[in-house]
This record gives C-alpha cells, structure tokens and sequence, in this order.
C-alpha cells in the first residue's frame, strides 16, 4: 500500500493538479502513511531529526541560490559563457561544462547542480535551444 501511496503522490506531484505548490503532494503521502499506521509517528520523527543536518544543508542551498539568483549573479554568469560561445552549441556546451568543473571545485556536488541548473537553462534557452538535453547532461 506504501508503493501504491507514493506512486500516486509521484503521478500529482507531476501533474500538478489544482495549482498546488510541488511539496503537498510528497508531505500528503507521507502524513498518510503515518496516519494510516504503515510508519510509526516515533520511526517517522526519528527519521527526520536523523537527516535534519541534510534537511539544512539543503534549505541553506535553495536560499544561497535565490540570493544568487536576486543579485544578478546567474545572469551576469549566463551572458559571460553566452558571449564566449559565439553562438556555436559545442563552445555553449563546452562553457558550461568549464563552469560547472568551476563550481564543483568551489562548492560541493548538491551545491553545484542547485547553483549551474538556472545557468544552463538560462543560457540554453537563450541560445535558442531545448534545455532539456542540456540539463540531464
């Protein structure tokens, strides 16, 4: 019933029904787990206080990027690699790949693909192109 709880959770969170912000729909099945008795409150609260280290570490990531994000520092980063690339996608992709090995070095790798994602589908979508390949790679 957990497998069936999460997999419908996955199918809302992905169609977004009702305009709902994205966490309802994973925090919703996981308070209906633990009100159905398939996980117990104590299990559930253990659980999250063991992992609150990572819980922060991502919060504070979310909240470096909009600041970031708000000072202009992804534009000024996209239109830097954008005239570099000179309207080639291999310079584009080379550029960026440059730029996520920059902030790999700088930051860790959780930090690296909150911080470049904006910036390459920025950049990507800029140039012109579907962002998509771009981002899974």
């Amino acid at each position: 019933m957990v497998f069936v709880i999460a997999a419908f959770a996955i199918a809302l969170l992905a169609t977004r029904p009702f305009g709902l912000p994205r966490w309802v729909w994973p925090v919703a099945a996981a308070l209906l787990i633990v009100a159905l008795g398939y996980e117990p409150v104590p299990s559930a609260v253990r659980a999250i206080l063991a992992q609150w280290n990572v819980l922060l570490f991502i919060a504070g990531l979310l909240g470096i990027s909009a600041a970031a994000h708000a000072a202009g520092v992804f534009h000024w980063i996209t239109d830097f690699v954008l005239a570099r690339a000179g309207g080639s996608w291999r310079a584009l992709f080379i550029g960026l790949f440059l730029t996520g090995a920059v902030i790999a070095l700088l930051l860790s790798n959780d930090a690296t693909a909150v911080v470049l994602t904006p910036i390459v589908y920025r950049a990507v979508t800029r140039h012109g192109g579907n962002p998509k390949p771009f981002l899974f790679a």
